[in-house]
């Protein structure tokens, strides 16, 4: 689980109290420990890509069918503040749909289908509810 957050107390790396957060459970790349080899067998990150290059990569981990554990405890915080690059939706969009474009070349060259299931939908909410109040 990732816990999204504006405001950070310093001393303590944690969201001030009162500051705007959420939390989603599932499946992030950041929030996860990997093995080396599934990196070199599944050819790291695209250098290509400037954005959506942690989201591709983890839909080869999908298409190959990587197990995954989900913990009920937070694993990562990030903090939300202007400068983040995330914060522009124009090109994370793209980044987005040009991930979801190599999955499906990859996907027709070899048959495979795969359940996205709800792996983006919470993120999505909670981005939306806290760039929106």
């Amino acid at each position: 689980m990732i816990q999204f957050f504006e405001a950070a107390d310093e001393d303590n790396c944690r969201p001030l109290p009162g500051s705007r957060t959420f939390t989603v459970a599932g499946v992030l790349l950041c929030a996860a420990l990997y093995r080396k080899a599934l990196f070199d067998e599944l050819g790291g990150f695209c250098n290509d890509m400037r954005f959506g290059e942690d989201i591709d990569l983890f839909l080869r981990m999908i298409e190959a069918r990587v197990p995954v554990h989900v913990e009920d405890e937070i694993a990562t915080l990030y903090r939300r503040h202007a400068g983040n690059m995330t914060n522009d939706l124009v090109m994370t969009r793209r980044g987005f749909a040009d991930a979801i474009r190599r999955s499906v070349a990859r996907r027709r060259v070899t048959g495979a289908t795969v359940d996205l299931g709800s792996f983006f939908q919470a993120r999505n909410k909670g981005e939306h509810r806290f760039q929106h109040g």
